[in-house]
């Protein structure tokens, strides 16, 4: 008996003090979420209610809103996600498929006839028609009126007797003449024609599959991927810009942590910390046994 009472007297302080440590860790981990609202006596409030993280819950919204907004899910995080993401392989594959791999038309893939002479095609024909106009009559055509003159008859306007009524001045003088008359004739025409010309070619294509009319283009599997690949950055570079300039991701985040129920709150951190909490509860009985132990000794 008395070694029994000897055993006790030496583990006792072993025991208690890990059953202090256990459960002031589990109270304290329990202190974070718990109690849920405040409670008062009269006009005092009772110390350590709420529980720290609902006592704190916007602090911690804002401070988890910053980390995740300006950390770790930045603009450039979501920029590069999609940049080296598989969806560009994905769309190519896709694309060289309906393109190189099926009899598919333009006409069949839309479900539309005639899709030349819808309504946005023609608007765009029309467009490129007067973009093509602006652009030719802002060019010096002079160079390329010379050269063709040049070609075809070079050897005339180097015979002597040519030359002499024909100088250096005076064929630029023609050229000058030449270029004015083109242009002048695009201004009044070009439009028009370069759009009907635009819309014959599309309503073509359109009608024929699409393997054909890659053939006419000379577009290959590489060429899809390229460019598959430069639109992807493209819009991903614009979706990056929309993102920082209209969406406010650590806002968004701040309040919607904000406006959880604690419940959810508590059951979030739970699922996502059980293991690591339940390791610094029994951390805390570890601590206090060894604190046991050393009492022994003393």
């Amino acid at each position: 008996m008395g070694d029994v009472l000897a055993f006790l007297k030496l583990i006792s302080p072993v025991l208690v003090g890990a059953v202090i440590g256990y459960f002031t860790n589990f109270i304290a981990i329990k202190m974070l979420f718990r109690p849920h609202k405040e409670y008062r006596i009269g006009k005092f409030r009772i110390p350590f209610t709420p529980g720290i993280i609902p006592k704190n819950r916007g602090r911690l919204a804002k401070a988890i809103g910053t980390a995740v907004g300006e950390t770790l899910f930045t603009t450039n995080d979501l920029v590069d996600t999609v940049k080296n993401s598989p969806l560009k392989t994905q769309i190519s594959d896709k694309i060289i498929n309906i393109v190189f791999e099926t009899d598919t038309t333009v006409e069949s893939l839309t479900g539309t006839k005639d899709i030349a002479k819808s309504k946005p095609v023609e608007e765009i024909c029309d467009m490129a028609g007067e973009k093509l106009v602006i652009g030719l009559c802002r060019t010096d055509m002079k160079p390329m009126i010379s050269s063709a003159v040049d070609e075809k008859m070079g050897d005339k306007l180097r015979n002597p007797m040519v030359s002499m009524f024909l100088n250096e001045k005076m064929l630029n003088s023609i050229y000058e003449k030449i270029e004015d008359a083109i242009k002048d004739y695009l201004r009044n025409n070009g439009s028009i024609m370069f759009s009907l010309y635009l819309n014959e070619e599309l309503d073509h294509i359109a009608k024929k599959p699409f393997c054909d009319a890659a053939e006419e283009l000379k577009l290959n599997r590489e060429t899809i991927h390229h460019a598959v690949d430069k639109a992807v950055d493209m819009v991903a570079d614009k979706i990056g810009d929309t993102v920082s300039q209209s969406i406010d991701i650590k806002t968004i985040v701040s309040d919607k942590i904000d406006a959880m129920d604690i419940n959810e709150l508590e059951a979030l951190v739970m699922s996502v910390m059980k293991n690591e909490l339940q390791a610094i509860i029994n951390l805390g009985a570890v601590i206090g046994a060894v604190i046991g132990i050393i009492n022994i000794f003393i």
